[in-house]
């Protein structure tokens, strides 16, 4: 099957109908990547078919539409919860998502799998009629493939992580822009929540036990991952983790000082909630590709975030204010 008969097809294949911000009660957005969906690696055909499904967004930490106890406890649903209330929440998460102008040229991949950039979903939350309340934003993960980067070596590795991990700052700030000026001039209240990268440190801890405990047949595309994402590979890890680490220290220092700067009405929050988080046992990788969350993953993510300080004492009291 060609790529170009790939992108066709994936043009016809449904899109999610996003939640618009309501104007009476709390609305919450998520930008985000493939590891705030359900997805997970399989059969080129169903990767397609999955990539663009409107299920993907509604099985995952942050919005999970199924009521009954064997589901997912998402953040939206603990918020519901805390508040009495229901709330509105869009999903704007798109597998292979990512911070643009840095090291990922889109192209025919990210056409067919409708991955779109954090200004794009910042774009998609712009045309709401109304803000949302809340807006959560975990992007980034997939600006960290080093290993498609060229002229990468020992000597050098750590400048160009350092060069790379300041422009990613710089550019996820500058795209959360539109945002604030928005909020400031429509004097409307509105939380952001930035939440740092994952920790690849416990969760390679969890991915290497099942490269040595796997029984045959399990995690079909556990390789398949190392060819997606290169540096995902044994010898890369320790330098995946470098990286991240580096990219969560400036995009702190970055969040932390823009918020400074803005009205009293925009409160900007940047957390290391799942960046800290322990994913080092096995079963909190997806049992296809050891590489997603596993729904116990998910359940790790949103109690992470809801529990967290940033959570708890910053954007709830700002959400409640009166």
């Amino acid at each position: 099957m060609t790529p170009y008969f790939l992108l066709v097809l994936g043009l016809f294949v449904p899109l999610l109908a996003y939640p618009q911000s309501s104007s009476e009660g709390l609305s919450l957005a998520l930008f985000g990547d493939s590891l705030s969906t359900s997805f997970h690696l399989d059969s080129k055909w169903k990767v397609l078919v999955q990539s663009r499904s409107s299920g993907l967004k509604d099985q995952n930490w942050y919005l999970d539409t199924d009521p009954s106890m064997q589901s997912i406890f998402s953040l939206t649903e603990q918020i519901s919860q805390l508040l009495g209330q229901p709330v509105v929440s869009s999903n704007l998460s798109t597998v292979g998502a990512f911070v643009p102008n840095l090291d990922i040229q889109p192209g025919m991949k990210e056409s067919i799998l409708g991955s779109s950039s954090l200004v794009e979903q910042v774009g998609s939350v712009l045309k709401m009629r109304k803000l949302p309340s809340l807006i959560l934003s975990w992007v980034g993960h997939n600006n960290l493939d080093y290993r498609n980067w060229q002229g990468v070596t020992a000597a050098n590795r750590r400048a160009l992580f350092e060069a790379h991990a300041q422009k990613f700052a710089k550019e996820y700030v500058q795209d959360l822009e539109s945002l604030f000026v928005r909020a400031a001039r429509e004097k409307e209240r509105l939380a952001i929540l930035v939440l740092g990268l994952v920790n690849f440190e416990s969760f390679f801890e969890a991915r290497s036990r099942i490269e040595k405990e796997r029984v045959p047949g399990t995690y079909p595309f556990l390789e398949e991952s190392m060819k997606v994402f290169q540096s995902m590979a044994v010898e890369s890890r320790a330098g995946m983790v470098e990286l991240a680490t580096l990219l969560n220290q400036e995009l702190r220092m970055a969040i932390q000082n823009r918020a400074k700067t803005l009205p009293e009405n925009i409160l900007l929050i940047y957390s290391d909630a799942l960046a800290e988080v322990d994913l080092h046992l096995k079963e909190t990788l997806s049992y296809e590709d050891a590489w997603h969350p596993s729904a116990l993953g998910h359940g790790i993510f949103a109690n992470a975030v809801f529990r967290s300080n940033e959570f708890q004492s910053g954007v709830l009291p700002f959400l409640q204010r009166k």
